[in-house]
């Protein structure tokens, strides 16, 4: 009973803690390549903004994450909309996704961001 106990317990050490989206993501983007700097800001409620390497918000929208997927918008004050889509891996911890103009959520570019 004892040896029993002892294995139990020692499988809720293999718990993992639960992924929270919610916070600053930074990568890069790129055409093909991600190789520029690539910031998001995920904050409670849907809200998301675009931030620069300096920390500036460029842009802000909204996001949603449901199952392994998230996808998001977000408007510059020019007008532009960018529209993302991503997943989750949790083996690298990184969101790997794409972007694109409008609705489509690619044939802009490719991206990767962890949580800062």
């Amino acid at each position: 009973m004892i040896m029993t106990m002892a294995i139990f317990s020692c499988k809720k050490d293999d718990v993992k803690p639960s992924f929270f989206i919610v916070g600053k993501w930074s990568g890069k983007h790129g055409d093909t390549v991600p190789d520029t700097y690539y910031g998001l800001v995920f904050q409670s409620g849907g809200v998301l903004q675009r931030i620069a390497a300096s920390g500036t918000v460029g842009a802000t929208g909204t996001w949603n994450y449901s199952g392994n997927t998230l996808t998001g918008t977000y408007t510059f004050d020019n007008g532009t909309v960018v529209s993302l889509k991503a997943t989750f891996d949790p083996a690298t911890g990184k969101l790997n996704g794409t972007y694109g103009y409008g609705s489509d959520t690619s044939g802009e570019a490719v991206f990767f961001l962890t949580r800062d």
